[in-house]
């Protein structure tokens, strides 16, 4: 997991800095617009981990051959608070394609203490192609994890069998530093861990 903030970026710094400051959370314009910052930092750092392809093309000096992703992406946005975030990260990934699924989770009732995970309601979906593809979860603050992980087993199940997604990646600027509960034994074998890459 690639932690921006511990990187000492003062931009990023700065950017966080207002996502979680009490004072200044409640600017609601001024919040919207720093996540929308934070995803288009977040698409561009992890643009650089995806697969690309040589693309040719001719400028008025000659030609010349440069990097290019060798696919877009799907971006997949949990609903509402990440929408701030999409916008960011659709301004680098300008052709991405989209998976967005409203959840909320039941505040206020945490289970057991050895299972911190809060119940979520899952509603909205709107779906595209998704086998082989890139996915790349965009979740504006993670504090258990339930609900990611209650989205990406929806949205694997919603494959159905093999050829799942290729890869999986998870987008946040914020999370808790505790530990995610692990996912349920009781999951299909299939069933790629969420402890994928996070940014």
């Amino acid at each position: 997991m690639r932690i921006l903030d511990e990187e000492k970026n003062p931009v990023i710094g700065e950017l966080l800095r207002r996502v979680r400051s009490l004072d200044e959370q409640n600017v609601r314009g001024l919040f919207r617009d720093t996540l929308r910052r934070c995803g288009a930092l977040l698409a561009y750092e992890i643009s650089k981990t995806l697969a690309s392809k040589p693309h040719e093309c001719t400028t008025p000096l000659g030609r010349r051959v440069e990097p290019v992703l060798a696919e877009d992406p799907v971006l997949v946005t949990i609903m509402r608070a990440s929408v701030p975030m999409w916008q960011g990260m659709l301004e680098v990934f300008e052709r991405a394609d989209n998976v967005f699924i409203g959840a909320a989770r039941r505040e206020g009732s945490v289970t057991s203490p050895d299972d911190p995970s809060l119940p979520v309601d899952l509603g909205y979906t709107a779906w595209t192609r998704l086998e082989g593809r890139t996915l790349i979860y965009i979740d504006p603050m993670i504090a258990t994890g339930s609900t990611l992980r209650l989205v990406h087993e929806k949205l694997v199940a919603k494959c159905g069998r093999p050829p799942l997604p290729s890869s999986f990646t998870r987008a946040t600027p914020a999370r808790s530093p505790r530990k995610w509960p692990p996912v349920s034994s009781a999951r299909p074998k299939r069933l790629p861990s969420p402890d994928f890459p996070s940014w």
